[in-house]
């Protein structure tokens, strides 16, 4: 069986934990996946600036900081994305794509319990499976 026969056979079994008239009209699935990839550039991009600051401030040159950096995007992203997909089903029933991200507050969101919980588990897999992260990031 090919990957997509795959995949489709695995949505087509998949529960619908979430009835589509949860969300407000306009959200499918093009606007919603932009709207993940919006949150979590929002989380990736700050967060390798801010491991390129703190790595020069420790006198790791430059060059060398960006380098690490990147390498550990996968490690950010492997975070933001569960919290992301959570927040954005969250949105998702408050306002419309076109909303999204103006009119916003991803903060706010990202305190809504259970995406707050994703994000407490997710932060303590990271810190309880140091191989498997090492694994994440890129060579």
């Amino acid at each position: 069986m090919n990957f997509r026969a795959s995949f489709l056979a695995l949505v087509a079994v998949l529960p619908l934990s979430v009835s589509s008239a949860e969300y407000l009209d306009g959200w499918d699935s093009e606007p919603f996946y932009e709207a993940v990839n919006f949150c979590r550039s929002s989380i990736v991009y700050p967060g390798t600036q801010d491991y390129i600051g703190k790595a020069e401030e420790s006198g790791t040159p430059s060059e060398q900081a960006r380098e690490d950096a990147l390498k550990t995007m996968p490690v950010l992203d492997s975070l933001a994305t569960p919290i992301c997909f959570c927040v954005v089903s969250e949105i998702a029933k408050d306002h419309a794509p076109s909303d999204y991200p103006e009119s916003v507050d991803l903060e706010a969101y990202m305190q809504v319990p259970r995406c707050a919980n994703a994000m407490k588990e997710r932060m303590e897999w990271i810190q309880s499976n140091p191989e498997e992260v090492r694994s994440l990031r890129l060579r």
